[in-house]
């Protein structure tokens, strides 16, 4: 059977697994790919290789862990060493303390930072 070349012309399995659909070899959509409920399986669980690659679930669980290790909570967190403040140009400021008594208060000073 040949290859169809008017609309109501069958079509032999071989044209409709190359024309039909999305490739299975990789190929480009010009669309929205709507799953219908159904889920996106099998993604790799290292870092994309691109921004726009898309990542597991467990990748992205661990990048967000990953990047509040070293991070101060806004409550009941300790910090030490200097802050320093971050603006435009040379404009930094950097926040150390200078009152080490275990009174029940803090103080601060700035400085620029060069």
């Amino acid at each position: 059977m040949s290859s169809p070349v008017h609309d109501h012309d069958v079509a032999n399995k071989t044209y409709v697994d190359e024309n039909a659909g999305i490739s299975k070899t990789g190929a480009a959509m010009l669309g929205n790919l709507d799953m219908n409920n159904f889920r996106l399986t099998g993604l790799p669980s290292t870092v994309p290789q691109t921004g726009s690659d898309a990542v597991s679930w467990s990748r992205a669980v661990q990048l967000v862990r990953e990047s509040s290790i070293n991070c101060v909570k806004k409550t009941g967190d300790i910090m030490t060493g200097n802050l320093l403040l971050s603006a435009d140009g040379n404009n930094d400021r950097i926040l150390e303390c200078t009152n080490l008594d275990p009174e029940p208060n803090f103080c601060y000073s700035t400085r620029n930072h060069y």
